[in-house]
């Protein structure tokens, strides 16, 4: 074989590839749904869903009442959730009742 059939080495560039910066990455805060009674005047309406956690200007009325915290659930446990709050003796229902004045 004669040198003008070989190829020429390849020159392949370098490439340098950046490293990842060390981010935090935000946690996703949780869409949940109220499912207690609507209380304070409509503030707060049954089975409202809440993207991104519970709103700053619900604070005061947890604050008040600390029954409501307990009835803001995950949405993806909305139906068991809602099957505990109508079953006598579970907490959910309890809350529930506390905050309607039963």
């Amino acid at each position: 074989m004669s040198d003008a059939n070989q190829e020429a080495p390849k020159i392949v560039p370098q490439v340098q590839v950046a490293k990842p910066e060390n981010k935090q990455v935000q946690q996703e805060k949780p869409h949940l749904i109220y499912i207690g009674p609507t209380i304070e005047d409509g503030r707060i309406v049954q089975y409202t869903p809440f993207i991104g956690g519970i709103p700053e200007y619900l604070k005061d009325v947890i604050e008040r009442k600390p029954e409501v915290r307990e009835l803001f659930v995950p949405i993806s446990d909305f139906p068991l959730a809602q099957m505990q709050m109508l079953q006598q003796g579970t907490p959910l229902r309890a809350a529930y009742l506390k905050l309607k004045g039963e």
